[in-house]
């Protein structure tokens, strides 16, 4: 995968999570959440674009098909 497209990618990942962890917080107002849902949904299309436009090798493609939950963890092979 790219340098630049893993950095980035990897980036709006955490920011995401970030997002999930203020949304889930009861102390957030809940007109604040909605901002922060609308943000996660941008952020998570950029995401899928990025992915739908990487050229994965074929090891990195068979790790990800054989072994979904590690790239939504991050942790295939970058």
């Amino acid at each position: 995968m790219a340098a630049h497209n893993t950095q980035s990618y990897t980036k709006q990942k955490e920011r995401l999570e970030e997002i999930v962890l203020q949304i889930r917080s009861k102390e957030v107002p809940l007109e604040k959440s909605l901002d922060l849902y609308d943000e996660a949904l941008a952020i998570g299309t950029r995401c899928v674009e990025k992915l739908e436009q990487t050229d994965f090798t074929a090891e990195e493609r068979e790790s990800a098909a054989e072994h979904p939950e590690l790239a939504i963890s991050g942790t295939v092979s970058e």
